[in-house]
């Protein structure tokens, strides 16, 4: 009840409240409320009293004195501090009878009479001078750095070592790999795990230079497609480049009006693949969080208005010894790093070259997902059909443990597609990609 405030409920509840309150023998508390404002009101009726006094007692005493009139008196400022609604001058006061209080001479024993200070001259001429010259530095210091871009005409991005650019783009892939999702304001937050998904193992960087090729493609020539010039798709670059994993390609762009700085851009495309890529149905997410992944191919090219970002996701598992292809026989022979995999099929998909221009990158197909091409069929062990188009029966295949040699003739896909590139896919038989490795023909 003591802390009870009416004004917080209804007109009728604070009408009641403010009834009971006045009413005679009334509930304890309230009872105990009005003693307490009536003690605080006689306590501010002596304080006022005892002000009253000391300063009619200061007139008398200025009265008397031989102080020149015009003559300015000096107090020191004393701290106020609160006590509920009551604000009072801080002094020490010796605790007296109600007898003693009702003498003036024991009121007035409670206070000194200021004393005078003499008056000092203010060096007027020195301050004027000590602030003009902060004046002037302040306004040296202000303006230089906008003197210094006027003269260059233009605001100058920071600048960074490409090698600066692709660590820092490989520290993001891998905080949100751990869950660790850098916003564009500088904070992090966690993402949520799906059901069956765990957190997966850093990426380290690949030596492969598609990626980098792609981007200073795509800036030289002015377009945005997995798909270049050449009309080649990413994994057909990564296996020119001497990839012989499997790849899969995430690309962002980002185009301004002015200058910009290149560490920013980079976090915001990184951060706009990580959380606002439903259009592209979270595949850049996807792509970024596969736990089997265990390279990345980092490409950055911009200039003063653009910047392209290109990042090469490898599963490279294989360690090996033989993997060419003369004429029409190919040859696999390698050891698995990764313990568990047993390989299932090699895919094979076709697809037709023809160079392309930027508008034609511009529109689809050019201008969206890509993947592998037209299905042709696979290459089998013996006693195994390809459930899909042609089946090339190996020639040989065996895996020991970790350790397969796998030797087979593509003249039937040649026969049947012709001229083109002919990408084939060791798959495991838990669907892993071991290889994208593209042939011409």
């Amino acid at each position: 009840m003591r802390n009870f405030n009416p004004s917080y409920y209804s007109p009728e509840v604070e009408a009641l409240y403010y009834r009971e309150y006045k009413r005679e023998d009334g509930h304890p508390d309230f009872e105990y409320s009005r003693r307490k404002f009536a003690e605080l009101d006689i306590e501010e009726r002596i304080r006022s009293s005892l002000i009253k006094d000391a300063l009619d007692r200061m007139k008398v005493h200025y009265k008397r004195s031989s102080m020149p009139t015009n003559t300015r008196i000096s107090i020191e400022n004393k701290p106020f501090i609160s006590e509920g609604k009551y604000h009072f001058e801080k002094r020490k006061t010796p605790k007296l009878s109600k007898e003693e209080i009702s003498t003036p001479e024991a009121r007035n024993s409670t206070y000194e009479t200021p004393k005078t200070k003499p008056r000092r001259s203010i060096p007027i001429k020195k301050i004027i001078g000590v602030i003009l010259a902060i004046v002037i530095i302040g306004a040296f210091l202000w303006f230089s750095p906008f003197l210094n871009l006027l003269q260059n005409n233009s605001f100058s991005p920071k600048n960074y070592s490409h090698e600066e650019l692709v660590n820092y783009t490989l520290s993001l892939i891998n905080y949100d790999r751990n869950g660790l999702v850098t916003n564009p304001n500088g904070t992090i937050h966690m993402w949520v795990l799906r059901i069956g998904e765990q957190y997966p193992q850093n990426v380290s960087l690949s030596s492969v230079g598609s990626a980098q090729q792609h981007a200073d493609d795509m800036l030289k020539n002015h377009y945005f497609s997995h798909w270049d010039t050449n009309g080649y798709k990413p994994y057909v670059r990564y296996t020119l480049f001497g990839g012989n994993g499997s790849v899969a390609e995430n690309i962002a762009w980002q185009s301004a009006s002015s200058s910009f700085d290149a560490k920013e851009a980079i976090e915001s495309l990184e951060w706009q693949m990580m959380e606002e890529d439903s259009q592209w149905d979270w595949g850049h997410r996807d792509n970024i969080i596969e736990s089997f992944h265990n390279k990345v191919s980092i490409g950055i090219a911009y200039d003063s208005n653009n910047l392209y970002l290109v990042e090469d996701f490898e599963d490279d598992y294989i360690a090996w010894s033989t993997l060419t292809r003369s004429s029409i026989e190919v040859i696999m022979d390698g050891t698995i790093m990764k313990s568990g995999l047993s390989i299932s099929n090699v895919a094979i998909y076709y697809d037709k070259i023809a160079n392309l221009t930027a508008q034609q990158l511009a529109n689809a197909p050019y201008s969206g997902s890509y993947g592998f091409g037209t299905f042709v069929g696979m290459a089998v062990p013996s006693g195994w059909q390809s459930p899909e188009g042609i089946t090339i029966t190996a020639r040989t295949w065996s895996q020991t443990g970790q350790s397969f040699q796998i030797d087979f003739d593509l003249s039937p896909a040649f026969a049947q597609f012709g001229k083109g590139i002919y990408t084939l896919c060791l798959i495991t038989e838990s669907n892993e990609f071991l290889t994208s490795f593209s042939v011409w023909n």
